[in-house]
């Protein structure tokens, strides 16, 4: 008796676990069939905003070739409302390909909780920082604008691509990018494979010769940061750079912003000078703007060995203290024997004279002070009447943004590090 009930309940729980599986795979493929991306369970928007969002999500997944989802809820049950869009979005059977790529943002009008959750190979790219950076920028999910600009700014993303493997690390000089043999980072391919191998073979030359690090950078993106920062941050985070001041150059091409920059650490602050910066910008800018790239990167290697072996201008030197290119006082060979010179002629002119004129000829010539002087004391006063005061304007240049300056000095600015950098750069 006993068995024939178990057999009953294990009958029954087998088809109730079919119809389940039965009505989720019909529950799956009606959405996933369907066009319709905007599901209003908590009824926050109007027909006329529907019909708005979905014109935003068919424009997104053509353009992007990724899927798009749009939840409101009003209650998520005993789910916490990360765990409801899971759900909804994986038994709906949403996203494009075999690893169902999309995102969804859910909304919960009962705690106004708002998230964006990646799926597939966007959760390379959609980190959570920058996923809830997106659900933050939603203030109002009922206005026109919100869920259009949300959309928007995932694309933005996808357009950016993965973060850097860099960011976010708080140590400077202790990335593993320049454990590596690397120093080409081409993202924005805008060299050949074997144009790459030919450049990486000329920068380990000159790091050998020049006891340097040198870095080529390529970006389509610089992640809303300055295209100097933007190198700068590279070349610490990643642990570039040589002995204890991190010497080396980084050169990067930004192509977003059309800008690219010669960004200098340690020594190579000193070295390269503002004037001597302005004169190698000067000559690759035709170059760039002939979209002449790897004769850009050739031309800048010769400048750079030139530079390099020269030393820093007459006159300066690289403070590790401060992180400044600092003036000392130097004098040429030249300059110290032509002082010589003219400081022995004029000792020599000078004792010539007094000898002359003080040497007394003959016996010992005796003056009769005592009887051929007087004294004569007089009172005089000095009235003060009137005050009369002048004054000068002393200018002075506290320019360190970066820009070029004259002589052999060398603007700076600061990366997120903190660490101290030079350069400059221009526009194509």
């Amino acid at each position: 008796m006993r068995n024939r009930q178990n057999k009953v309940i294990l009958s029954i729980i087998i088809m109730v676990s079919l119809l389940l599986s039965f009505s989720i795979s019909t529950f799956a493929e009606n959405l996933a069939e369907k066009p319709e991306r905007i599901f209003d369970e908590g009824n926050l928007f109007t027909d006329y905003q529907k019909e708005q969002f979905q014109n935003s999500v068919d424009n997104f997944k053509e353009k992007e070739t990724k899927d798009i989802v749009i939840l409101t809820t009003q209650d998520t049950g005993e789910e916490d409302l990360k765990t409801f869009a899971t759900n909804f979005y994986q038994n709906g059977n949403f996203g494009e390909g075999e690893t169902h790529d999309g995102v969804i943002i859910a909304y919960s009008s009962l705690n106004q909780k708002k998230i964006v959750i990646p799926f597939g190979d966007l959760t390379e790219i959609i980190s959570e920082e920058r996923a809830k950076e997106i659900a933050d920028s939603i203030s109002d999910i009922k206005t026109n604008y919100t869920i259009p600009y949300a959309i928007s700014r995932i694309g933005d993303t996808i357009k950016q691509g993965p973060p850097e493997p860099w960011v976010g690390n708080t140590v400077v000089g202790k990335g593993d990018l320049a454990s590596k043999p690397q120093r080409v980072f081409d993202k924005a391919e805008l060299f050949s494979p074997e144009e790459s191998t030919t450049i990486e073979k000329e920068i380990k030359a000159l790091r050998e010769k020049l006891n340097i690090d040198i870095v080529v950078q390529t970006t389509n993106t610089t992640q809303g940061m300055e295209t100097k920062m933007y190198a700068a941050d590279f070349y610490d985070y990643g642990g570039f750079g040589t002995s204890d001041t991190h010497d080396g150059i980084i050169f990067i091409i930004d192509m977003e912003h059309r800008n690219f920059y010669l960004v200098t650490t340690g020594n190579m602050i000193a070295t390269f000078s503002d004037r001597r910066i302005e004169n190698i910008i000067s000559v690759l800018t035709p170059l760039m703007r002939d979209e002449d790239y790897v004769g850009t990167v050739e031309l800048l290697f010769t400048n750079v060995e030139k530079y390099v072996t020269d030393g820093p201008p007459k006159g300066w030197v690289y403070n590790k203290e401060t992180g400044q290119s600092e003036r000392y006082k130097y004098m040429s060979p030249l300059k110290v024997g032509v002082s010589l010179f003219f400081g022995l002629l004029a000792a020599g002119v000078f004792a010539l004279i007094i000898s002359r004129k003080y040497q007394l000829k003959g016996k010992v010539y005796s003056y009769p002070y005592y009887d051929n002087s007087d004294v004569d004391l007089q009172v005089k006063e000095d009235n003060k009447i009137s005050d009369f005061v002048t004054t000068r304007t002393i200018r002075t240049n506290n320019n360190s943004s970066g820009g070029f300056g004259g002589g052999g000095g060398s603007s700076t600015f600061s990366g997120s590090s903190g660490t101290s950098h030079g350069g400059g750069g221009g526009s194509f």
